[in-house]
């Protein structure tokens, strides 16, 4: 496996692609998936078709070769449908179906199951069974679905044209989808989209940082630099990297720096 492929967070295992692109703030997602739908539920809730209307291929693909290196992206520079069909295609590529081909025969019997409590029981309980990875994209991909086809009056996708494009993108039947969608509110009720906040980096210079000012910002931004170390730590592990060595030891300076700083407040 050469470097570019252990860097990949596009077709691998969900779990893989977690740990290769993590979330620093302790939210089991890649970070590209929470990125994606911030930048979605900004500026393409109302733009018409959006899920629907597929964004320009090279550019999409251009942005899916920066998150297989590892570069930062910077997703404002791009269309709503860019964005839209960037996370459609990291669900599509997602080798193993989201609800697992373990349980996926469960939860199309309880998507037939007539009895309506019966069925949210049914449901909430394979949920629970899922891999956390698993559950939290599920919950938060609906969630987030739930959200567009709140717009629909703007963006005209409605549950229907919503299904449509997941169904085949994330494996899942428009039976079990629409059972997922009826009852969110109930299934996902604990989910709250929360905006993802990457650790701080320097701006101007390498010696210059704005550091939060309050204990709770700091003891937040202090968890995120120390994910971002460990996960710098286990690249380093894998494959010699000068630069990777560099940001490192960055990073490292801004934790002890926020270490130094929540003991005076």
């Amino acid at each position: 496996m050469n470097a570019e492929e252990q860097k990949a967070v596009f077709g691998v295992p969900l779990q893989i692609a977690v740990e290769r692109n993590p979330s620093h703030d302790g939210v089991q997602l890649p970070a590209v998936v929470r990125e994606c739908i911030d930048y979605i539920s900004e500026y393409g809730l109302a733009c018409e078709g959006i899920y629907r209307v597929s964004g320009v291929k090279s550019k999409v693909n251009h942005l899916r070769d920066l998150y297989n290196i590892g570069s930062t992206v910077y997703l404002v520079d791009h269309e709503p449908n860019v964005v839209a069909s960037l996370l459609k295609l990291f669900l599509r590529e997602i080798p193993e179906p989201i609800l697992t081909s373990k349980l996926m025969p469960k939860f199309e019997q309880a998507s037939v199951t007539k009895n309506a409590n019966q069925q949210l029981e049914l449901m909430q309980n394979l949920i629970r069974e899922l891999p956390v990875a698993n559950r939290t994209l599920l919950s938060w991909v609906i969630v987030h679905m739930s959200q567009v086809i709140e717009k629909e009056k703007f963006n005209k996708m409605s549950l229907q044209n919503i299904s449509i494009v997941l169904s085949p993108t994330m494996k899942i039947s428009h039976r079990v989808l629409n059972v997922l969608f009826t009852y969110s509110s109930v299934l996902f009720k604990d989910t709250v989209i929360k905006k993802y906040v990457p650790p701080l980096k320097p701006a101007t210079s390498r010696w210059t940082l704005e550091l939060p000012e309050c204990s709770s910002a700091i003891e937040e931004e202090l968890k995120k630099q120390e994910s971002l170390l460990n996960h710098l730590h286990e690249d380093l592990m894998k494959v010699k990297n000068i630069k990777k060595e560099e940001e490192l030891w960055e990073v490292q300076r801004v934790v002890t720096q926020l270490k130094r700083k929540v003991k005076y407040i």
